[in-house]
């Protein structure tokens, strides 16, 4: 199992937008028992007074199998369909293996 570490950099208002989306989804699909706000599991959360950084330590990062990573991902996208900056980056245990968005 390949384990990442993942970051991300929003604005403040982009995470409670973020929170709020997979909240929402979750809300909307209670018989997807597998999904979980991962949001509420995050290793490290840091605020200024615009920016959001926050991410997860080791991580199986994959959304081909992973409901609620893929979720997370969903939910980037929906943040950029509506005007919200942000930036991800996953590192995986290999040097080639990482993703940047």
């Amino acid at each position: 199992m390949n384990k990442s570490d993942v970051r991300i950099v929003t604005s403040i208002n982009g995470f409670e937008k973020l929170k709020e989306f997979i909240n929402n989804y979750i809300k909307e699909h209670p018989e997807n028992k597998e999904l979980s706000n991962l949001l509420d599991k995050i290793d490290l959360k840091y605020e200024s007074n615009k920016q959001c950084y926050f991410g997860w330590n080791r991580y199986n990062w994959d959304n081909f199998h992973n409901k609620s990573v893929e979720l997370i991902m969903d939910g980037l996208m929906e943040l950029e369909d509506n005007n919200y900056s942000y930036r991800f980056y996953r590192l995986g245990e290999d040097r080639e293996d990482y993703d940047e968005h």
